[in-house]
């Protein structure tokens, strides 16, 4: 089975302790380029990895790292997510941002529990 297939299904299965355990192994075996057995993931799979690992900290109650692991992350919709700033990678024929929608949900929930609090601090 596919590795991102695995965390696919231990989040479909709301396996949030093995998902975060998962994606960080195979976020750590992916920057190691000397592991023959585990090669570095294309930028679109490395986010996808991090979407999980954000994915189930925000669920297993760890707001401040998953929101740590967000901000590490800079801008989602900047250059640097796009498949043309890859072009040696994927071609002239891939277009677009390759941020998954699961990312971009979690960091509106992160954002509306940040804004939520500071609201409540002013009453």
């Amino acid at each position: 089975m596919d590795v991102l297939q695995t965390l696919e299904t231990l989040s479909s299965a709301s396996l949030w302790s093995q998902t975060l355990l998962e994606s960080r192994r195979l976020l750590s075996a992916s920057l190691d380029p000397s592991d023959f057995f585990n090669t570095l993931l294309p930028p679109h799979e490395l986010l996808l990895c991090r979407a999980h690992e954000i994915t189930a900290l925000t669920r297993l109650g760890e707001r401040a790292a998953a929101r740590a692991a967000l901000a590490a992350l800079g801008e989602l919709d900047g250059g640097g997510y796009c498949f043309e700033a890859y072009v040696e990678l994927y071609g002239e024929g891939r277009k677009g941002s390759f941020v998954p929608l699961q990312l971009r949900l979690v960091r509106a929930e992160l954002e509306s529990e940040g804004r939520s609090m500071e609201i409540g601090e002013c009453l």
